[in-house]
């Protein structure tokens, strides 16, 4: 792919996810592009004829926290809330964590 045909796709993709979003097209071992609106980003995936997108949520270079991925064959939206549904259920077993931790510190401070 060339810069020229990374910043094409890169619009067309932008197309299908909604005006809002900002383009981000660079080099590194070939060109590659994809769009953001932080902190999601989606970067789709060519393979021949077929496309596919993966989606990171919480990836900001330079700050520590969750990433979230989801990945769909279907379109750039069903990666989106494949990634969603990951993050959820991250920040369930998350919040478990917490709870169990929180009731033996009460319990370790005679509560």
């Amino acid at each position: 792919m060339t810069e020229p045909e990374a910043k094409e796709a890169a619009k067309v993709l932008k197309a299908k996810v909604g005006k809002n979003w900002k383009i981000k097209v660079w080099k590194n071992l070939g060109w590659h592009y994809c769009v953001y609106r932080l902190p999601v980003s989606i970067y789709e995936n060519i393979h021949g004829d077929k496309f596919s997108w993966t989606v990171f949520i919480g990836a900001e270079v330079g700050i520590a926290r969750p990433v979230f991925i989801g990945d769909s064959a279907e379109s750039p939206r069903a990666a989106v809330q494949a990634a969603l549904s990951n993050a959820e259920a991250d920040l369930s077993e998350q919040t478990a964590d917490y709870e169990a931790a929180s009731m033996i510190w009460t319990k370790m401070e005679g509560g």
